[in-house]
């Protein structure tokens, strides 16, 4: 079950803020807002790995029509109203699921994974193996905020698209120890840098 909408813990920045320091929670909403003060000539961005996925101007979103950025499996964005928003249903590369995101609602499933954070504009989730699973990181690109998803997400049982800090890459092969260990090589390779910190006084909602 998703959460609902009045447990909103990731608010983007306008009188919402996160505490430094405040204990994480399991599931929260989301919020991504885009500011319509800017030109119309400004551009909505999101970004999978290192290479954007599409954009839009923002004389295009100034309706409630909503557009889709292209697409890939088990990970969807989208802006409508001037939001961003986000539908990704992840696993570990051993079928458990970690983390599920609906419309911008969240939720964390804790047994499954090894450490997570977030503050208002971010997000990231360990599995248990040490790899950052999903990372979303809203902030500025020229003069627009954007959304930058990074994360390994299975499509199959024993095919995985990784987006990483470097490039993408699709069809990769897992599920056995052999093939589990050569996704570890490739990750390690390319890796997901964390967006927070984890230890310390207050390392909750902290970042790097």
């Amino acid at each position: 079950m998703l959460p609902s909408e009045t447990n909103t813990v990731a608010k983007s920045g306008h009188g919402n803020c996160v505490t430094i320091g405040k204990k994480l929670e399991t599931s929260g909403v989301f919020d991504f807002p885009i500011d319509p003060a800017l030109p119309n000539s400004a551009e909505a961005v999101v970004f999978l790995g290192s290479l954007a996925n599409g954009e839009f101007n923002l004389d295009e979103l100034r309706d409630s029509i909503k557009r889709t950025f292209a697409g890939t499996c088990n990970l969807t964005t989208y802006v409508v109203n001037l939001k961003y928003f986000i539908t990704a249903t992840i696993y570990d590369l051993h079928g458990n699921l970690i983390f599920l995101v609906q419309d911008n609602k969240w939720q964390i499933f804790k047994n499954s994974i090894r450490k997570y954070n977030y503050d208002d504009n971010g997000f990231e989730v360990f599995d248990k193996d040490g790899r950052i699973a999903m990372s979303i990181d809203f902030r500025t690109f020229r003069i627009a905020p954007a959304l930058y998803v990074k994360g390994i997400i299975p499509c199959t049982s024993s095919s995985l698209t990784y987006y990483s800090p470097e490039d993408f890459f699709l069809n990769v092969a897992y599920g056995t120890r052999e093939l589990n260990r050569a996704f570890d090589n490739l990750y390690n390779s390319y890796p997901i840098q964390p967006l927070f910190r984890y230890t310390g006084n207050d390392w909750q909602h902290a970042r790097l």
